[in-house]
């Protein structure tokens, strides 16, 4: 089952002049090849959403720079070393509030609730653009259907228990639950739409 979903952030450093994410499509087009993004590492979220970025933008030329870990990253927004990255919500969410960071957007499927007045990229420019990250449980192949559904009712159970989902919240987690079908079109999904982006971009994953 799917247990629960962390959304990304879209941040900039505080002094860039894009207030919102038309702004900073805006900036690109009129510098072509002089703005950069900064992902904690080929082929993660950091790397896609910017790539997905490009793309829905109307392939604006962008300079992705990879660094070698997600803090990496975002100190390079903050050092402005390049001018936007999509950390995971739960590392960049203190920078933002402290206003160390600015956020333009989350990536997630509704706002977060931390940050109310922040769009989602869907609201900013495409409904489609949802590259968060999940978590879930797996059973090997082969297990008996009434205990996928045991194991699954019984997590539906626990996500729902104050003392567990207080903790997933603050840590940034959207909890989820939800059935083992619905699961594996999440996976099935993914498989596709980030496998066909992989394949686009060449990626390697270092």
């Amino acid at each position: 089952m799917l247990t629960s979903r962390i959304s990304a952030l879209l941040v900039v450093h505080p002094d860039l002049p894009a207030k919102n994410v038309a702004e900073l499509i805006a900036m690109a087009k009129a510098k072509p090849g002089t703005l950069s993004y900064a992902s904690g590492g080929n082929g993660g979220i950091g790397h896609f959403s910017g790539e997905l970025l490009k793309a829905n933008g109307g392939n604006l030329d962008i300079v992705h720079i990879p660094y070698k870990s997600a803090a990496e990253q975002v100190q390079s927004v903050m050092a402005n070393q390049t001018a936007f990255a999509y950390p995971a919500m739960q590392l960049a969410l203190q920078l933002v509030e402290s206003g160390e960071l600015r956020a333009l957007a989350v990536t997630g499927a509704t706002r977060s609730q931390r940050l109310p007045g922040v769009a989602t990229m869907g609201e900013a420019m495409n409904p489609g653009f949802v590259p968060d990250a999940w978590y879930g449980l797996l059973a090997p192949v082969g297990t008996p259907p009434d205990i996928v559904a045991r194991l699954n009712a019984e997590m539906v159970r626990i996500l729902r228990d104050p003392a567990v989902r207080g903790p997933l919240i603050d840590a940034s987690h959207e909890i989820v639950g939800g059935t083992p079908a619905e699961f594996a079109a999440t996976i099935q999904r993914d498989f596709t739409v980030w496998g066909d982006l992989a394949r686009k971009l060449n990626v390697k994953v270092d």
